[in-house]
């Protein structure tokens, strides 16, 4: 058997390039390709195979490369492939690349990539119906995560016209299948897509599948079966049990799950896995199907990417939040409020690091000091590695992979706490969060699911989880801020009913004289300050402080700023735009100045983003009056808007804020919504505040909405009066209630709060 050995100075024969690929070992197949073409230009059948081993490896950047490098040589005479035996590579090289577009998102790419591939076989009227079909099956696929189902669904029909009559070729008729499982997968059509399955049982019979595990084919090393065919067994389940057939689903997920291969494929296990839980509960096996989503969950946490690798295999990307969802509603049902809380700060973390997944190197994140830069660099390999496509071995299964990165998110825990929350899964435990409490201070969590949901009241001993009647929450916050904003005496109305759905079922724990609240979905858009028993409002019964998640709490390390300490204050910048110009934010940021001595103001075209990212390492605290944009769809985009010069282009974003490393006790955003950040399906807000307190900010103190310029700048006076004497928690409840007096209605008083330490 053919082995890699780097020094060898002889070429890698064709044959061997077929051993390679057929064993799935595709690592060595790119290495020795790689060595071959540091020597020599490679032809066009060892780079279409160096293509396609990155393709295997999914590694995106070299594979995006080798295939315009492939595509430029395909152009001269030969282009014939050694491992399909293909007379022309053309098509086979759009196909590859839109499924690697469609991996990572990019679908209007992928659709025109497919699209070429198809093209190719009308143009040269080819009789390759597998391009066809997989043409066909790869626009379905891209078109319908796009967001258009009915282009989608032409697709499919023209997927279904393909003649495999003629020639006979049982590669045809089986690639036609497939691609027609695979698109209807993708619509949701699963009597369809169950049709397609068994009208070809020569490749989607379970028998035939998983004999070849029990016999030992797959171990041999002569085929790829853990990729290949553990998808199309899944693909089987699923339409089964979408199609109520759940005998046959239920026997077919357990035999899946008995074969050790599918340990090493991650995303098809926790997916099986997690069926199999919701086939449990549905038979009201509680405790069984609470062992099943806790095992799927243990398997998706090992996963940093949000990349979907089988998504163009088989049509169907789970939602990894559903699984959170019903193992929280499942042990709340049961009486573990304690463990129910757990897994709702993994919900939150699991969604912050799928939000954050585009920033994969270690050169993206601020590097604390020590080795947290490799360790970083190693846990990402080692994840990396996890994902890719060769088969499992007698040697290293799936579950040794997942070992070998759960190793090392160890060491990046231990190296780089803050910066390992931002790439793997917080495990922080119900008993340090109580720890983490302050001593007069009651931990309001919420979660919300659908119609209903709960909240959870933590405090330094004990625990309860109450249920909310959530009804149209999100449509009655819409409203209310839409109102605030008119300053519509209505929405008074909207802050007592909102008050009775979220802090009324609570009322008797609260006993302590501050609240920390975690908000969940849409309560990130809501003033708790602003809620209204029908007589007071809660900032008057309670100091208020917010976190993105509890698990923020073991990464905030307060540096109390001494009274009097100097500022850095940047207020009203040149935009370039009289329509964004803010006189008061001017004042405001001039007064605030004043008020320490040695602070550094930089107004208009001295307050630049350049001049931001030089400075602010260097003070205690920071104070900002100027726009935030917000982006709702590209959260890592949102900005505050600074004035642009050679250097920087005015917008810091909330990438670069992670980049960042901040020495600030205290971060004052006086911005239109900076508070505002992409509210995820499971929930931490990756928005300004967010990156700020990544940065190494201790706390910050943001708006919800557009702020009126006299009543912030009256505000922000008083906040930094009490500030010298009084914590900052205190301090803004002060300042807000102050401002109460001359501005009575919230939307004056109301859109600034807290998040951090209170210190």
């Amino acid at each position: 058997m053919f082995a890699f050995v780097p020094s060898l100075a002889f070429a890698i024969s064709g044959n061997e390039q077929i051993e390679l690929a057929g064993q799935g070992r595709f690592d060595e197949l790119a290495q020795a390709l790689e060595a071959d073409a540091a020597k020599k230009t490679l032809a066009t059948p060892d780079r279409h195979a160096l293509c396609y081993a990155y393709s295997k490896l999914k590694s995106y950047g070299k594979l995006f490369d080798c295939l315009a490098a492939l595509e430029e040589q395909a152009r001269g005479r030969n282009k014939e492939t050694r491992l399909f035996g293909l007379d022309d590579v053309t098509p086979v090289i759009y196909l590859m690349r839109a499924e690697a577009l469609i991996d990572v998102g990019r679908y209007d790419e992928a659709k025109a990539a497919a699209q070429q591939a198809l093209n190719w076989y009308e143009r040269e009227k080819s009789d390759d119906k597998d391009i066809e079909a997989d043409s066909l099956a790869m626009l379905t696929l891209a078109t319908v995560f796009a967001g258009d189902s009915q282009a989608a669904a032409d697709y499919a029909a023209r997927i279904e016209k393909i003649d495999t009559s003629w020639p006979v070729n049982n590669a045809y008729v089986n690639a036609k299948a497939y691609a027609l499982a695979r698109a209807n997968i993708a619509l949701g059509r699963w009597d369809r897509a169950l049709q397609a399955l068994e009208g070809n049982s020569k490749i989607f019979s379970f028998q035939v599948l998983l004999d070849n595990f029990f016999s030992g084919a797959s171990a041999s090393g002569k085929s790829n079966w853990m990729w290949q065919e553990l998808p199309r067994g899944y693909m089987l389940a699923k339409a089964l049990k979408e199609t109520s057939r759940t005998a046959e689903a239920k026997a077919g997920y357990d035999r899946l799950l008995k074969v050790k291969e599918i340990e090493a494929n991650g995303e098809i296990y926790w997916l099986a896995l997690y069926d199999r839980g919701r086939l449990a509960e549905e038979e009201n096996e509680i405790d069984s199907a609470i062992g099943f989503y806790e095992r799927a969950i243990e398997v998706l946490e090992v996963q940093r990417a949000t990349i979907n690798t089988e998504a163009n295999k088989i049509g169907f990307i789970g939602n990894r939040q559903e699984v959170y969802q019903r193992v929280i509603r499942l042990l709340l049902k049961t009486g573990k409020a304690d463990r129910a809380l757990e897994y709702v700060e993994r919900s939150k973390s699991r969604a912050l690091i799928d939000m954050l997944a585009a920033k994969v190197s270690a050169a993206d994140f601020a590097k604390p000091s020590g080795d947290a830069g490799s360790a970083l660099s190693a846990y990402l390999q080692a994840e990396a590695d996890a994902r890719v496509q060769r088969p499992a071995t007698s040697v290293e299964v799936g579950g040794e992979r997942r070992g070998k990165v759960v190793r090392a998110a160890e060491k990046l825990h231990q190296s780089a706490p803050e910066m390992a929350s931002l790439v793997t899964v917080d495990h922080v435990r119900l008993d340090r969060i109580e720890q983490l409490i302050g001593t007069d201070e009651t931990l309001i969590q919420y979660y919300l699911r659908g119609n209903d949901g709960f909240a959870f009241v933590v405090t330094r001993d004990s625990i309860r989880s109450f249920p909310l009647a959530v009804g149209d929450l999100e449509s009655r916050i819409k409203e209310m801020r839409q109102m605030m904003e008119r300053r519509d005496a209505r929405s008074l109305a909207l802050l007592r009913d909102l008050y009775d759905r979220l802090i009324r079922p609570l009322d008797g724990e609260l006993k302590t004289k501050n609240l920390l609240i975690v908000p969940h979905g849409p309560l990130h858009y809501l003033s708790f300050a602003s809620l209204n028993d029908g007589k007071d409002y809660l900032v008057d019964r309670f100091g208020l402080r917010t976190l993105p998640s509890a698990s923020v709490l073991q990464y905030i390390h307060p540096r109390r700023a001494p009274p009097g300490a100097p500022m850095l204050v940047l207020g009203n910048p040149d935009l370039g735009n009289k329509q964004y110009d803010l006189p008061s934010a001017q004042v405001e940021a001039e007064a605030v100045a004043s008020k320490a001595p040695k602070s550094k103001l930089l107004i208009r075209g001295a307050a630049t983003e350049t001049a931001f990212i030089e400075a602010a390492p260097n003070y205690p605290i920071i104070h900002i009056a100027s726009h935030g944009e917000f982006m709702a769809e590209t959260p890592l985009a949102s900005a505050l808007m600074l004035a642009k010069d050679a250097k920087n282009d005015g917008r810091l974003t909330v990438a670069e804020l992670y980049s960042l490393k901040l020495n600030a006790d205290l971060v004052t955003l006086s911005a239109c919504q900076t508070g505002l950040g992409k509210i995820a399906s499971g929930d931490d807000v990756v928005g300004l505040s967010r990156g700020v307190l990544y940065a190494g900010a201790s706390s910050i103190v943001v708006s919800l909405w557009d702020v009126e310029d006299t009543a912030t700048a009256y505000l922000m006076e008083r906040f930094y009066l009490h500030l010298a004497r009084e914590n900052k928690r205190e301090a803004l409840r002060m300042a807000q209630m102050e401002t109460k007096k001359r501005f009575p209605h919230p939307f004056f008083w109301a859109p600034f709060y807290l998040i951090g330490s209170e210190k």
